[in-house]
């Protein structure tokens, strides 16, 4: 049996015709639905930091805000990634030295002082023996004399120091890293290196080395000595301020 149409009343069509209007926007308080809340805490400190925000923190302010002036990176140059590094670093290990020797109370075992003295003479040759590599200049390692006290070993590193420090400056490196070295290793064998090889493949992991194993045989022997006594020397002169 086929299904009868029947054509819809105007009652029904009244009924409907409601869902084809336009409706009338509604006016939503946001404000009021979604107050907004200061943060106790900042996101980028511990919650139990005492300090005070110095700006509260909203949690509807996302927008960025580019800083009103930028520094420039400067061009990282040969000597900085070199005698420059050599040099920080030598401060950074006789602060460290210095630091132990005003706590004798600390261990001074002469076999103890064996290993240092050798992280200690590996650091001075290293940052010396670079020195006259990459100036192309006879700059002999001062004879270890076989240090063992840790005011010899200062001695020993402040000489190094005046000698990084009046030994070269940043134009006697241009164009190094185009020239072939001759480096004399520690047993003795030659070989010969790039300058850019040189610097990046041997000179810094190698003296970085031995200074961070100066670090660590402080440290075991009881010697205070943490990361800002290490990392203060190099950060000297570059770290921005307050």
């Amino acid at each position: 049996m086929s299904a009868i149409f029947r054509p819809p009343t105007n009652k029904s069509l009244t009924r409907s015709a409601h869902l084809f209007q336009k409706q009338s926007k509604r006016s939503i308080n946001t404000a009021a639905t979604y107050p907004r809340r200061t943060l106790p805490v900042s996101p980028f400190r511990p919650a139990h930091s005492a300090t005070p925000l110095l700006t509260p923190l909203r949690n509807v302010s996302t927008s960025w805000r580019p800083q009103s002036s930028v520094t420039k990176m400067t061009v990282i140059t040969a000597f900085d990634v070199s005698i420059d590094l050599s040099l920080r670093g030598l401060r950074s290990l006789k602060a460290m030295l210095t630091k132990a020797y005003a706590r004798p109370a600390s261990a001074t075992s002469a076999k103890s002082h064996q290993d240092l003295a050798f992280q200690v003479q590996c650091c001075v040759n290293l940052a010396v023996g670079g020195l006259g590599l990459l100036t192309r200049t006879q700059q002999e390692a001062p004879v270890w004399g076989g240090e063992t006290t840790l005011a010899e070993m200062i001695a020993r590193v402040d000489k190094a120091i005046e000698l990084l420090a009046n030994g070269a400056k940043p134009e006697d490196l241009t164009g190094i890293e185009d020239k072939s070295l001759e480096v004399t290793y520690g047993n003795g064998q030659i070989a010969t290196w790039g300058g850019r090889e040189y610097v990046l493949g041997y000179s810094i992991p190698n003296f970085m080395f031995h200074l961070c194993m100066a670090y660590s045989n402080l440290q075991s022997r009881g010697v205070d000595v943490g990361k800002m006594d290490y990392l203060m020397p190099f950060m000297a002169g570059m770290a921005p301020g307050p």
